[in-house]
């Protein structure tokens, strides 16, 4: 693989388990949303042309209740990995995942 499609991934917790894997630019669900109107998102477009998924490791479920608080969000982690993996930090149903890496790329790459 050429460096400028290499980087470093970094275990930020020592016991972390990382799932990461090259992934595809187009999402299936996001060509469905109505006027594709998902690659609207610029994190979610920039993400998926970096080519890589990072996968939990567990189950994690979620519930929005359709408020805009943070009480109106309930999210449930299954499995000692994905323990707090996912939260509701701002509420309005947006739900935050931290991940266990800090990814840096190589001299002179571009890809993030």
């Amino acid at each position: 693989m050429p460096d400028e499609n290499r980087f470093i991934a970094y275990k930020i917790y020592p016991n972390a388990v990382v799932g990461l894997e090259s992934s595809p630019m187009a999402r299936d669900w996001m060509d469905e949303s109505d006027d594709r109107f998902a690659y609207r998102c610029l994190p979610m477009v920039l993400t998926n042309q970096s080519g890589w998924t990072l996968r939990t490791i567990g189950d994690i479920r979620a519930y929005w209740f359709g408020g805009p608080k943070k009480t109106d969000v309930r999210i449930e982690n299954e499995g000692e990995q994905a323990a707090n993996c996912a939260t509701c930090t701002f509420g309005s149903g947006i739900i935050t995942f931290t991940i266990s890496v800090l990814l840096k790329t190589l001299k002179g790459s571009c890809s993030f």
